[in-house]
């Protein structure tokens, strides 16, 4: 290879490794440092709460996860803390396999009741999560006039599973999120479920949870839809829900 071929070579090199770079840059998902800057610098109450949202965030990202392991290995023996607790919650949330080892190891060293309780659940959310992170953080639906949180509530409303579901319209209740757009969503999504057909032993309560959002927003719009469900509601529980939340209409 000439000189000049040689130089022409090093620099389509060098380009390479920057567009390689930038993009790498763009696909970090930019909550990761976030979180893992509260993890290392926020106080117990802004842990606990950054840890909560990772149940709805939709992240699988070892680089927090693994930091966030990290940090529970350095202090479960040696600190009482609700931060470690929740630490060890959010362990849970990643949906990785490769966590079951630390939180085995936690429950065996039963160092901690608290702790060894929530590593057992932690255990328990992997497999749940595994599934529902592609869930929470789907794009296809993507609404660009809602933010990033309102997508996700409304990816696991639209998720059939019941779990899943409930956890988005306790969400939507408690931060008073009352868009249409939700709302929208919450009234196609009971409509669709209050009579189904296929058992699910959470759906009674998931139910009740959706009728409680919807009901929360004093939104006389969709009055209607809970009337219905008065009406025809097969099951006595969630008719007894839909009486109760309907007078949040006249509050």
């Amino acid at each position: 290879m000439g000189p000049q071929m040689n130089h022409i070579y090093k620099i389509s090199i060098l380009f390479f490794l920057i567009i390689s770079c930038s993009v790498s840059a763009e696909t970090i998902d930019p909550r990761v440092n976030e979180f893992i800057n509260i993890v290392e610098n926020g106080t117990k109450k802004e842990i606990k709460q950054a840890c909560g949202e990772l149940r709805y965030a939709g992240i699988s990202d070892i680089n927090l996860y693994d930091y966030i392991e990290k940090k529970v290995l350095e202090k479960y023996k040696i600190t009482d803390s609700e931060a470690v607790s929740w630490l060890i919650i959010a362990l849970g949330f990643s949906g990785l396999e490769k966590y079951e080892p630390t939180l085995e190891k936690i429950i065996k060293d039963d160092v901690n009741s608290a702790y060894t309780k929530h590593a057992a659940d932690s255990l328990n959310n992997i497999i749940w999560y595994e599934e529902w992170n592609p869930i929470i953080s789907d794009k296809s639906n993507y609404n660009n006039n809602e933010s990033e949180e309102v997508n996700h509530f409304a990816n696991m409303l639209r998720s059939d599973q019941y779990l899943l579901m409930r956890i988005a319209a306790k969400r939507i209740h408690y931060q008073h999120l009352y868009s249409k757009y939700l709302l929208d969503i919450l009234k196609y999504e009971i409509k669709q479920h209050y009579n189904d057909p296929k058992y699910d032993r959470f759906q009674p309560d998931t139910l009740a949870w959706m009728l409680k959002a919807l009901c929360g927003s004093k939104n006389t719009e969709y009055r209607s839809v809970v009337a219905e469900v008065i009406n025809n509601a097969k099951n006595r529980k969630i008719v007894k829900h839909a009486k109760k939340y309907m007078s949040y209409f006249h509050e």
